[in-house]
């Protein structure tokens, strides 16, 4: 009924040492947006927001 296809199997490398640094950051960020609450919000919340500025792709 439908034709096959498939994609080419591609394998990319995964270094622990980089997913180590990037859980850093993150875990970081969470004290900042922690600090920035207790704070009473001095920046945006929208600035704080992991997904705008962090994909996982620096590490």
């Amino acid at each position: 009924m439908y034709g096959t296809f498939s994609f080419p199997f591609q394998q990319v490398p995964v270094y622990p040492r980089a997913v180590q640094l990037a859980a850093l950051f993150v875990k970081g960020l969470a004290v900042a947006i922690a600090m920035n609450c207790a704070c009473g919000w001095p920046l945006p919340t929208e600035s704080c927001l992991p997904w705008w500025f962090f994909d996982g792709k620096f590490f």
